[in-house]
């Protein structure tokens, strides 16, 4: 990972492979694999044998013999910790590329007016990276409500349907589980009209407010 400056902010060559192998990696793997690692990590049968609810419970953050998997409490936590663990290094590359896009004489000109790293990242990366990260969070918006439902049917079960359900997840419970067909059309729709609206909503905004929109 270079910087505009053309020299790495991690010196070490063979870290910076590693950490970047061991970021990207998980995106590779498929959602059962993944799934299959949490549960492993944290639950397995009818008791928490996993590493991370040893440590949990050792360190008094959940109470002993918690069945974390099988508590609604826990799933939001568990689902979000292993979306991040799994799309973060993947994800970040684009603003990777954003960075190295920004020309090396405006990070220059500001090391010779005496800008330290922070001023850096506010007047010049920051401000490099913004058409980038406009277009991502409208992409992003339109993808509110499709979040990743397969890992959610793999790691929510009766316990948990009351805060792992979302909108994917219930139209396969109520279209393909339970054969309710129209019912799980119309959640489908009103999914896909909602994910429109926004996109259409944020581009708008965005084309009001700055130069960087879709179109």
């Amino acid at each position: 990972m270079q910087n505009s400056f053309g020299h790495s902010e991690i010196g070490n060559v063979t870290y910076r492979r590693v950490m970047q192998t061991i970021t990207y990696l998980p995106h590779f793997l498929s959602e059962v694999t993944i799934t299959g690692l949490v549960l492993t990590l944290v639950y397995n049968g009818e008791v928490n044998t996993g590493v991370i609810a040893h440590f949990l419970m050792s360190i008094g953050a959940i109470p002993e013999g918690t069945q974390i998997i099988q508590q609604a409490a826990f799933f939001r936590p568990l689902y979000q910790i292993t979306g991040i663990w799994k799309e973060t290094g993947y994800s970040s590359i684009v603003y990777f590329a954003a960075i190295m896009s920004i020309s090396p004489t405006l990070y220059e000109a500001l090391k010779v007016d005496g800008g330290n790293k922070f001023q850096e990242i506010r007047y010049v990366t920051f401000p490099g990276m913004a058409p980038t990260l406009v277009i991502m969070i409208i992409l992003r918006i339109g993808n509110i409500l499709s979040v990743g439902y397969e890992r959610i049917i793999l790691l929510y079960n009766g316990n948990t349907y009351s805060t792992a359900d979302v909108i994917s997840s219930f139209v396969y419970r109520i279209g393909l589980e339970q054969g309710n067909q129209s019912l799980g059309s119309a959640a489908d729709m009103f999914n896909a009209l909602i994910g429109f609206a926004l996109v259409m909503g944020a581009n708008y905004i965005s084309r009001q407010v700055s130069e960087t929109s879709l179109w």
